[in-house]
């Protein structure tokens, strides 16, 4: 029993110390982020067509597809969250290195500025061209609802990122 309880407190450790990697633990924030987004948009579709969720894992094959799939989108959100923040790490200490002499507390807020306003672009550009993709593949005949219910967040989120980016581009 003793040596069980030993056993257990090694892996908690050692699970702390893994889990202390920022890398490790934003790539674990990530695949959370994704699968609570990816779960309740399956709850919402479901609603809409008024179905159970069962209905998008029957696939002919007992579920076994699309439980793939989730699982290999959720690793590939983790390798996102991962990558994204040793990237972050990477270029902090550029930066940090390029202005030796300034205070900590100013260059972490400048560096933040302007880090995510290089990624606001990116990601207002992602948004407004998912929109034509969107009415391409998806709008048939005239828009409905959903169609609006889509396009507007779309063009809300790259209003939003486009404004971040002009905000704080030149910090």
């Amino acid at each position: 029993m003793v040596v069980l309880l030993r056993l257990v407190q090694l892996a908690l450790a050692y699970t702390n110390e893994i889990l202390m990697k920022s890398h490790i633990k934003y790539g674990l924030i990530t695949t959370c982020c994704w699968n609570v987004l990816l779960l309740f948009a399956l709850i919402i579709r479901a609603d809409i067509k008024e179905v159970s969720i069962s209905y998008f894992f029957d696939d002919g094959m007992g579920g076994i597809a699309m439980t793939m799939l989730f699982i290999a989108w959720a690793l590939i959100w983790f390798g996102i969250g991962s990558h994204s923040r040793k990237d972050y790490l990477i270029k902090q200490q550029s930066y940090k290195d390029m202005f030796p002499n300034i205070d900590n507390q100013v260059l972490h807020k400048a560096f933040t500025s302007y880090y995510f306003s290089r990624h606001a672009k990116m990601l207002s550009i992602v948004f407004a061209s998912a929109i034509p993709w969107y009415v391409i593949g998806y709008v048939r005949e005239s828009f409905n609802i959903t169609d609006f219910a889509v396009i507007a967040p779309l063009m809300f989120l790259s209003i939003i990122c486009f404004w971040f980016y002009k905000r704080y581009k030149l910090t």
